[in-house]
């Protein structure tokens, strides 16, 4: 690592240190036990997961306390002993973090086993960084050299099953801030929280210059994202800085950030807004009315699209955006029947993908002009035995080829 680079992070890992293990941020916190949550009911207070294993609370002075000690009702107390949710508290931690930077960086995908990874690491010859055989293993010196940094999530067999690559960005000052820039693994909404968090504590407090950092453009680009707003800068900064997508995908963004950005002359930030988990129906209203295609189809991809955005969708002029529809789990049978009668045979193949797509949709999709649509209609779980040999019979090749890979799938019949 460079020496600036090692400056950069110091404060995180510590001077001569490259590895920081972790308690993993709130994970077990949606899973606690009925015990754990009416302990926390009768004493009025939080308790973290693994603290609650151990048995130990904070009083107001924030001094450790032996939580049976607090708890006054005999029969919870009672509870509190023998629940299963504290069992193994001594030999298992659960789910935990490790965060490192310089030589480890480079073996991040490596399948190599090493004293901090006795099992080697989870990905192996899958990764295109793996140090060995990777084709951007280039790469992996430079991470090395300009303090890229890794998050890795572990279960409690020690496994590695995310991981996370941080990446160092700089302003006109040469300070630096860190983002998020790629995600492997299991996905869940607490490894990346902990990833993004490790990354506003790398960053630290914006230091002066300009609140825009860029990517350093020695590292291996995953995002696709150049440029990022300093994720500690507050509400007033934001509110000095020119509109941009990087504005309001930052986590102090604001409604009112939101109603300047659906507003704003480039499409992207408009874009960035209706994509966004917290936009308004107000603001995908306005979305699915917009001049640019790239606007309204990120409005009915959008989670929170309303059945009123969906039937706009449907009736769209723009191909792909009628296809996105038909990918929402909010569209309807309606929504799929119009998407059958569909002109666009990419539209009418779409259908079949669908939960809600019914035996009607593959009776019509089997007569379909357009050979893609058969297949797609053979593919479906739907698909009966009926439709097979119709698939067989079929006067494509392709068609007839996906219908004869279905027969194993009905072993009690005979198909001519």
């Amino acid at each position: 690592m460079t020496p600036q680079a090692r400056e950069a992070t110091d404060h995180f890992f510590g001077k001569d240190k490259d590895h920081v293990r972790e308690d993993l941020k709130g994970y077990d916190e949606e899973n606690k036990s009925e015990v754990h949550k009416k302990v926390e009911e009768h004493l009025g207070s939080n308790i973290d997961v693994e603290s609650y294993k151990k048995g130990l609370s904070k009083d107001k002075h924030g001094r450790d306390v032996r939580i049976g000690r607090l708890i006054k009702d005999e029969r919870l107390r009672n509870d509190f002993a023998n629940d299963s949710a504290r069992a193994g508290a001594k030999s298992s931690h659960g789910h935990y973090a490790t965060i490192v930077r310089g030589t480890e960086v480079a073996g991040q995908t490596n399948s190599a086993p090493d004293e901090q990874h006795p099992r080697g690491h989870s990905w192996g010859d899958e990764s295109c960084k793996n140090v060995d055989t990777g084709s951007n293993k280039r790469y992996l010196a430079h991470e090395v050299k300009h303090g890229s940094v890794v998050v890795r999530v572990h279960d409690n067999t020690d496994k590695e099953i995310y991981r996370a690559t941080l990446h160092p960005h700089n302003n006109d000052l040469g300070h630096t801030a860190y983002a998020v820039d790629s995600e492997y693994g299991v996905k869940h909404n607490n490894f990346t929280k902990h990833a993004e968090d490790v990354a506003k504590r790398l960053s630290g407090s914006h230091k002066g210059g300009t609140f825009s950092y860029k990517k350093n453009n020695k590292v291996y680009d995953d995002s696709d994202k150049t440029y990022m707003i300093h994720p500690n800068v507050s509400k007033e900064d934001l509110d000095r800085v020119q509109m941009s997508k990087d504005i309001i995908n930052h986590p102090n963004a604001t409604k009112e950030h939101f109603d300047r950005g659906i507003k704003d002359e480039n499409h992207e930030v408009r874009q960035a807004v209706v994509s966004h988990p917290n936009a308004s129906k107000e603001h995908l209203d306005a979305g699915i009315r917009d001049i640019k295609n790239n606007v309204r189809k990120a409005v009915v991809l959008n989670p929170n699209a309303t059945t009123e955005h969906l039937d706009a969708g449907m009736k769209d002029k723009d191909v792909y955006i009628r296809h996105a529809v038909l990918f929402h789990p909010n569209a309807t049978v309606k929504h799929l029947d119009a998407g059958m009668k569909d002109k666009e045979g990419t539209v009418r193949m779409s259908v079949f993908g669908h939960a809600k797509s019914t035996i009607e949709h593959v009776n019509a999709g089997i007569k379909d002009k357009d050979s893609n649509v058969r297949v797609n209609a053979i593919r479906s779980p739907l698909a009966t035995k009926e439709h097979i040999q119709l698939g067989i019979n079929d006067k494509d090749s392709t068609v007839r080829r996906y219908a004869l890979n279905r027969i194993k799938d009905f072993p009690e019949h005979t198909f001519n």
